[in-house]
């Protein structure tokens, strides 16, 4: 449940959270908090980087075709989930709902249109540098 907050109050929870080692979500309609992110260790936060570089080495060598075909997927799972990431993108941006789902459909228009587009994109082409 949301608790509703007057700007001053919502600056005063922010500024504690971050002190406290965390994040948080407002509505910027009404001011309520929507959640609260805890920022992570320096372990967790190596953690984390080690894997981002293990999954960059594994999509820096994989196929375009598998490329291409995994921006096809996410097209679906966010024409699937529209409505959830909608609802909070609405809420986080104080954007009306319309124009949220339409934020999700366009990135899911994108998705598309480099999974059809990418391996031309992507080709190896002969340029004319510095002539």
């Amino acid at each position: 449940m949301s608790v509703h907050r007057t700007p001053q109050e919502s600056t005063t929870c922010r500024d504690n959270a971050m002190k406290q080692n965390a994040a948080i979500s407002l509505n910027p309609g009404t001011a309520d908090v929507i959640a609260e992110f805890p920022f992570q260790s320096e372990a967790e936060l190596s953690e984390a980087l080690a894997h981002a570089q293990s999954g960059f080495k594994a999509w820096a060598q994989s196929s375009v075709e598998a490329r291409t075909a995994l921006l096809s997927r996410m097209a679906a799972i966010l024409r699937k989930h529209i409505g959830p990431l909608a609802r909070t993108a609405s809420l986080e941006m104080g954007k009306p709902i319309a124009q949220a789902r339409a934020e999700v459909e366009k990135c899911a228009v994108l998705c598309d249109w480099y999974a059809a587009n990418g391996a031309p994109i992507l080709k190896d082409e002969p340029t004319l540098v510095g002539e």
